[in-house]
């Protein structure tokens, strides 16, 4: 996870340390979380505040994975799996700073103080899959994977982590490269290449006269990481810190000296006098540490390599294309400094009492498969393995219970499968309570103990994991739906009408209506997430993203240079149970894409947390279903994030909704000129709303409401989020007919 000050001490000295490489015709070994987030910051409309737009974010993933392949480099991407326990310290110090990131964050300072969305990963994973792009998600930590895979390969990899600089491969830090695809002359043939910066241990080894280049571990090691806190070594490094390097900023002092001490020792001598440094209780937990840094610095295998089809037939192939590129632009990139400070110091204490917890999956094998395939998402090894639960922090209202807390009762139906039958495998691995680290209403963090659900209506007790892949497509539809409160046969029925790639989505917003009580849902809601699906699910995928008014005229210049155009565009979407096809044309399409213009261009000059914190809620709620829907192994199809949800959208439709006299009224008007769409948004409302009757409607004007709610206080939210409350969740579940999930 870095280490602190080698990156600014690099980009300091970029001309010592990298090399320019024209990047083409190769492999490249991609660290897949470092890509996601950073492709996330670098497309700046994905509006953190309002929880993510995925449709522009799938469009910057495409764009990125385009160009590669238009420069002939083949992408194999590695993707960070579940916490390790023995960095649980770390993670718990990283979710609080990300709790206090999404209090201050707001449509002003997004940009700056960025939240990354919740089903960001699922996002990025979901566009590779679309793309055929190679890509496994390991168990754990992927770092030491990815630079296997880079050394056996012998090519580049590409990430935004420090810990490349020490881990003896070609690194490509994400800053250095231009993602826009230049063009070259070669034998009378037009190629494309990327501009980036190389780094090479050896650059940083001759630099300081050469030493042994398994010594560079230690490096981590007397700065701190994610092992070892970097006051545990300070007064070691400040005995080695030279006086010529003191008058330098302090970080970067002390690498360089240690630098120069490391050419002066061997390993041996080395790891000898930073043992020896450290109190005798101490040293066996480090040394182990320390082994363990040492031999993946060194290691060219992989157990991940076949999932990316890279056995040793493939091999052959990869290794067949040139590593690198053509080496000599015109000049080399300058990267700006990082100021990185030195770590608290307050707390020296390691975290030995973690150190039992190696990294060795324990999930049963299907479930293994499943997980390195990235079907389901990274928290389920934290569930698993761990018993813990981080409620990854969004922009919500921090005066409410965490938004999380809605979909604590699937996650506890999760949590009972995966007790109910991984038993039989690692039967100490997974019992008891699930601890869940959220936010309290206090901005603060608070762990709550859920206890697993082990039946629902019909299935008593929860059938084990282990026998659900071999259960009918039936049985599990009704596990699915009787998981998201929808019980009865009726309800069922209408579900099954929608079309397969909503049914899901569909039946989330049953879900989320039903259980929720504050903030109250109201068909404000409803037609926004309705408006979502319908632009982005059908708009979109017949006349690609138009959010500008040049797009739009670009467009339709375009249909008119083909007259037939529209005909050959056209796509037929299938209403399954009234079996009928709606023919959507490409002008209908471009008209209501040109009623949203002012959707996605709205700026909201009064933020309101409340209204993100209903969407929040919505988004916990897709995240788990999405889980639970790959568990039982997809009864219905899964949910496309970049065709269904934008938080920027439904918020802006939302705000635009809420004033209308008559809602029903002003979204005819808003499609009055595509009437087929109109048809096919009205159709979902209809069934929708039939399985709704308790939402808050609007007619003409005069808002009819029933068991109006009132705004819990703090102190009320936070007994209802306590240690020991059956779900922490704000869902008032003992008075509903939904009750039995809590159990």
């Amino acid at each position: 996870m870095g280490i602190r000050g080698l990156t600014g001490y690099i980009s300091n000295n970029s001309r010592k340390f990298y090399e320019p490489l024209q990047l083409r015709d190769c492999t490249l070994v991609i660290d897949g979380c470092s890509l996601a987030c950073q492709l996330y910051t670098q497309a700046s409309e994905c509006r953190s505040v309002f929880g993510g737009d995925y449709d522009h974010y799938a469009q910057e993933i495409d764009s990125f994975f385009s160009s590669l392949e238009k420069c002939n480099i083949m992408p194999v991407v590695i993707i960070d799996g579940g916490y390790e326990g023995r960095k649980l310290k770390t993670i718990l110090s990283r979710f609080k700073d990300k709790i206090n990131a999404a209090k201050i964050c707001t449509p002003s300072n997004q940009r700056g103080s960025v939240v990354f969305p919740l089903l960001l990963m699922e996002a990025f994973k979901q566009t590779l899959l679309k793309r055929n792009v190679k890509f496994v998600q390991t168990d754990f930590e992927a770092d030491h994977e990815i630079a296997a895979i880079g050394r056996l390969l012998n090519s580049p990899v590409l990430s935004n982590d420090s810990d490349f600089y020490i881990s003896d491969v070609m690194y490509i830090p994400f800053p250095t490269l231009n993602s826009c695809p230049l063009k070259i002359e070669q034998e009378n043939c037009v190629k494309y290449y990327l501009n980036c910066q190389v780094y090479k241990v050896e650059r940083l080894v001759s630099t300081f006269g050469g030493f042994d280049r398994r010594l560079l571990p230690l490096i981590s090691f007397l700065l701190g990481n994610d092992y070892v806190n970097s006051c545990v070594f300070h007064k070691f490094v400040e005995q080695i810190m030279l006086p010529k390097y003191k008058k330098t900023s302090p970080q970067h002092g002390k690498l360089s000296s240690i630098f120069e001490w490391l050419k002066t020792e061997t390993l041996e001598s080395a790891t000898a006098k930073m043992l020896n440094h450290l109190k005798k209780k101490q040293r066996a937990y480090v040394k182990h540490q320390i082994e363990l840094a040492i031999a993946a610095n060194s290691c060219f295998h992989s157990e991940f390599t076949s999932y990316l089809g890279l056995d040793k037939e493939g091999f052959e192939t990869v290794t067949a294309v040139p590593s690198c590129g053509l080496m000599s632009p015109s000049s080399e990139q300058d990267t700006s400094e990082n100021s990185e400070d030195d770590g608290d110091d307050s707390d020296c204490d390691l975290d030995e009492e973690n150190e039992s917890h190696e990294a060795n999956s324990l999930f049963p094998l299907r479930l293994r498969e499943k997980f390195r395939k990235g079907e389901l998402p990274t928290f389920l090894s934290d569930i698993f393995h761990l018993h813990l639960y981080f409620c990854h922090p969004q922009v919500d209202d921090f005066s409410c219970s965490d938004s999380h807390s809605l979909s604590f009762p699937i996650l506890k139906i999760i949590y009972g499968f995966l007790q109910h039958g991984a038993e039989v495998e690692s039967p100490d691995k997974i019992d008891g309570s699930l601890t869940c680290y959220t936010r309290s209403v206090t901005a603060g963090c608070q762990m709550i103990e859920l206890q697993p659900t082990k039946e629902l209506p019909g299935f008593s007790p929860l059938p084990s994991l282990l026998t659900l892949s071999s259960l009918p497509l039936s049985v599990r539809k009704q596990l699915l739906f009787s998981s998201l409160c929808i019980f009865d046969k009726k309800d069922v029925d209408i579900v099954e009408t929608l079309s397969e790639d909503w049914k899901l989505f569909a039946s989330v917003v049953i879900f989320w209506a039903r259980t929720t009580s504050f903030p109250k849902i109201t068909c404000h809601h409803l037609h926004s997430l309705l408006i979502c699906m319908i632009a982005l699910g059908v708009v979109d995928r017949i006349v690609g993203r138009i959010r500008n008014k040049k797009k739009l005229a670009s467009k339709r210049a375009h249909c008119l240079k083909n007259v037939n155009q529209e005909n050959n565009e056209s796509s037929n979407l299938k209403t399954q149970g009234n079996v009928h096809l709606l023919k959507i044309s490409v002008s209908e399409c471009l008209s209501l894409a040109e009623s949203l213009l002012p959707f996605y261009q709205f700026q909201s000059k009064q933020f309101s947390r409340q209204i993100v914190h209903v969407f929040a809620q919505f988004q916990a709620c897709l995240s788990m279903a999405m889980t639970l829907n790959s568990l039982l192994e997809f009864p219905v199809s899964q949910c496309q994030l970049s065709e269904t949800f934008s938080g920027s959208l439904a918020y802006a439709a939302f705000v635009n909704l809420k004033n209308k006299k008559d809602v029903g009224a002003y979204v005819s008007t808003l499609m009055g000129t595509a009437p087929s769409l109109y048809q096919m948004y009205k159709d979902i409302q209809d069934k929708l709303t039939s399985l709704l009757p308790e939402l808050d409607v609007c007619i003409k004007g005069r808002r009819k409401t029933k068991n109006k709610s009132c705004r819990p206080t703090p102190k009320e939210n936070l007994a209802q989020q306590g240690k020991g409350a059956p779900s922490g969740s704000q869902t008032n579940i003992s008075n509903n007919r939904f009750s039995l999930l809590s159990a």
